[in-house]
C-alpha cells in the first residue's frame, strides 16, 4: 500500500492524513487527502555547519559524490555498500565492473582523475575530507554491490585522510547472514531478503548508529532513540523539486522530494517559540526505492525520522526518478553518467546536474529561512 504524506502548505494548514497517526496506521489506512503541492520548502531553522550525508545502494555511491564535491560544506556521510569515487567511469559498463569485479579496479586512476577536478574547480578541496567522520556498512555476502568494492571505498577515504573511519562489515546478533539493503532493527523483510523494498529487519539500527558517530564527531549531544520509539507522519512533507531544476525527463529527478521535519526545527510556529536550531541530514534512496517506486515507504522505514525527532534533526529525502531514455529504468541516482553527455565525470563533481540541484536544496535550508 502507498503511503500518502502530507504536502507542504505554507500556512500549515490541511493536515489531512491525521496529526498523531503512527505510521503502521497509514499503512493500513492507505491515501488521505492532501493539499495543494507548494512550490517552496518549509521554513526551518538549520546550522549550516552541521550538513551531513548517508545513503544506500546508488545513494551511497550519490552521497560520495557530494561529499567529494562538497566537502567544505558537508561534516560526514554513513554509506551502505558504497563504491569508490567515480567508479563507474561514466559508463553502464563501467558501472557493471565497479560492483561486482573489485580486482580489476583502477585505483590510481580515481585519484589522478579527483586531482585533475579539483585543479579544475570541480571539486572542493580534497584535504577537507580528513576532517569528516565516515561510516561505511558492507555485507561479505552482498551480491548486488560485492564487500570488496565497499573495502576499496573504505580506502579512498583513508587515502584522502579521514582518521574517524567507522566500518560495519557485520551486524552482532543478526538473525540471518545480512545482503544488500539498508539495515534496521524493526523495518523490513528478513535480514537475509535480497528484494524490494530492500530496507531488511536485521536487529540493527544502522541510522542511529551513523547519526551518532556524526554527531559524537561533531561535538553535538546525541540522545538516541529508543526501539519503542516513534515519529509523527505529518511532519513528512513533501515539496516541489521542480523550483530547483528537477524534470524527469531531462535529468531523472522527481519534481518533488521529502523532508521531514520536527515540530521545533519549523519556523515561526508555535512549537518553536524558542527558534530551536536543528541539523540537516541528507539522505539518499537507492534503485528502485524512488517516491514514484514506493510512494513514501522507503522514507518512512529508514529509521532516520525516530532520532531526528529528538535530536533536533531535519532530514530531507531528495528523489531521483526512473527515466528508461537515459538507461535509468530503476530510478537510480547518476552515479554512472546518463546526465553528463559530453562532460566526462561531470556527474561525480559540483558541475553535476543532480548534484548541483541537491546543493541548491540544501543551500535553501541551510541560508536563513526558505
Amino acid at each position: 500500500v502507498t503511503v500518502s504524506v502530507l504536502y507542504w502548505s505554507r500556512e500549515h494548514a490541511s493536515m489531512r492524513c491525521g496529526g498523531s497517526a503512527s505510521v503502521a496506521l497509514l499503512l493500513l489506512a492507505g491515501a488521505c487527502t492532501a493539499a495543494a503541492l507548494e512550490p517552496s520548502l518549509p521554513a526551518v531553522n538549520v546550522d549550516p555547519g552541521t550538513v551531513t550525508l548517508s545513503g544506500f545502494d546508488s545513494g551511497a555511491i550519490f552521497a560520495t559524490q557530494y561529499q567529494f564535491a562538497f566537502s567544505g560544506s558537508v561534516r560526514g556521510a554513513g554509506l551502505a555498500t558504497p563504491v569508490p569515487w567515480a567508479c563507474a567511469q561514466n559508463t553502464v559498463s563501467g558501472g557493471e565492473a565497479c560492483m561486482t569485479s573489485p580486482e580489476i579496479v583502477n585505483m590510481a586512476l580515481f585519484y589522478t582523475e579527483a586531482g585533475e577536478q579539483q585543479a579544475a574547480g570541480h571539486l572542493d578541496n580534497l584535504t577537507n575530507l580528513a576532517s569528516h567522520y565516515v561510516s561505511i556498512q558492507s555485507a561479505p555476502l552482498d551480491p548486488v554491490v560485492v564487500h570488496g568494492t565497499s573495502i576499496l571505498a573504505q580506502q579512498m577515504y583513508a587515502k584522502y585522510g579521514v582518521v574517524a573511519l567507522d566500518t560495519v562489515y557485520s551486524i552482532p546478533n543478526a538473525p540471518s547472514p545480512p545482503t544488500h539493503a539498508w539495515p534496521t532493527s524493526k523495518y523490513g523483510n528478513n535480514c537475509d531478503y535480497l528484494g524490494d523494498p530492500y530496507v531488511n529487519n536485521c536487529g540493527y539500527d544502522y541510522a542511529g548508529h551513523v547519526l551518532k558517530g556524526l554527531f559524537d564527531h561533531m561535538g553535538v549531544p546525541f540522545q538516541p532513540a529508543g526501539p519503542n520509539a516513534t515519529f509523527n507522519s505529518a511532519d513528512m512533507l513533501l515539496f516541489s523539486q521542480k523550483a530547483y531544476g528537477a524534470d524527469t525527463l531531462t535529468n531523472s529527478m522527481d519534481t518533488a522530494g521529502y523532508i521531514f521535519v520536527p515540530p521545533q526545527c519549523r519556523h515561526n510556529i508555535s512549537a518553536n517559540a524558542s527558534n530551536t536550531m536543528c541539523h540537516l541530514h541528507v539522505h539518499f534512496h537507492g534503485c528502485r526505492q524512488s517516491r514514484t517506486t514506493l510512494g513514501a515507504s522507503y522514507v518512512t522505514q529508514t529509521e532516520l525520522n525516530e532520532h531526528a525527532v529528538r535530536n533536533n534533526i531535519v532530514v530531507l529525502y531528495p528523489q531521483a526518478a526512473p527515466n528508461s531514455l537515459k538507461f535509468n529504468p530503476l530510478g537510480c541516482w547518476d552515479w554512472f553518467g546518463y546526465n553528463s553527455d559530453l562532460n566526462f565525470l561531470a556527474y561525480a563533481t559540483n558541475v553535476g546536474v543532480q548534484t548541483r540541484m541537491v546543493h541548491s536544496i540544501v543551500n535553501a535550508l541551510t541560508s536563513g529561512f526558505a
